[in-house]
C-alpha cells in the first residue's frame, strides 16, 4: 500500500486492499494517502485520531490560504497538545471564514470546559447545537471524556447531561451517582 501511495495512487478508493489491513496500519496509510492527495484536513484528523497531533500541525503549517476545515483541525490538534490559546485562535479564524459549521463551536466548548469556564462552554455548546451538531458527536465526546482526567470527566459528563438528558443519557456511566 505504501508503494502505491509513493507512486501517486489514490489508495483511499481501493477498499478491497484496505479491508485486509490491521486497523492501526490502515489509519496510518489512510492518513498518508489523504496527505499525498492534498486532503490535509482529513489527513490531519486521522493523525489526531492516532494520537499524533504534531504530525497534523506539521502537514498543515504552510497551507495558505487556510480553509475552515484546516483551521478547525489545527485548533483541535493544538487543543490535544494543551495549547488552548492557539486552539482558540484557529477556531475563531474558522468562524470568521464561515460561521455556519458546528465544529469550531464544539472546539471552543471543549476548550472552555478544559479551562473550567462553564458559562462560556454553555454559550459555545448552544451555538454548536443550533448548527445541527449530531452526526459524529457521540464518538467525539466519548473520546474527549476518555482523555479527560477523572474530575474533569465527571464535570463534563454532568455538563452534557444537564444540557440534554435524553440526548446525552449515555454519559451516565461517567457520573458518580448513576
Amino acid at each position: 500500500a505504501l508503494k502505491l501511495i509513493d507512486a501517486g495512487e489514490d489508495i483511499t478508493k481501493n477498499t478491497y486492499m484496505l479491508k485486509k489491513l490491521p486497523e492501526e496500519e490502515l489509519m496510518d496509510i489512510l492518513a498518508l494517502g489523504y496527505e499525498k492527495n492534498k486532503k490535509i484536513a482529513k489527513a490531519g484528523s486521522l493523525w489526531r485520531g492516532l494520537n499524533k497531533p504534531q504530525r497534523a500541525l506539521a502537514i498543515s503549517k504552510n497551507i495558505n490560504p487556510k480553509s475552515k476545515e484546516i483551521l478547525t483541525m489545527r485548533g483541535a490538534a493544538f487543543g490535544d497538545l494543551g495549547n488552548f490559546e492557539e486552539a482558540k485562535i484557529c477556531a475563531f479564524e474558522a468562524i470568521k471564514l464561515d460561521p455556519t459549521p458546528p465544529h469550531p463551536y464544539r472546539l471552543l466548548c471543549k476548550i472552555a470546559l478544559n479551562e473550567g469556564d462553564i458559562e462560556k462552554a454553555q454559550e459555545y455548546f448552544y451555538e454548536a447545537e443550533k448548527r445541527d451538531d449530531s452526526y459524529l458527536e457521540r464518538d467525539e465526546w466519548e473520546d474527549y471524556l476518555r482523555k479527560a482526567g477523572i474530575l474533569k470527566r465527571e464535570k463534563i459528563a454532568e455538563f452534557l447531561f444537564k444540557n440534554d438528558p435524553g440526548k446525552y443519557s449515555w454519559v451516565r456511566k461517567y457520573l458518580k451517582a448513576n
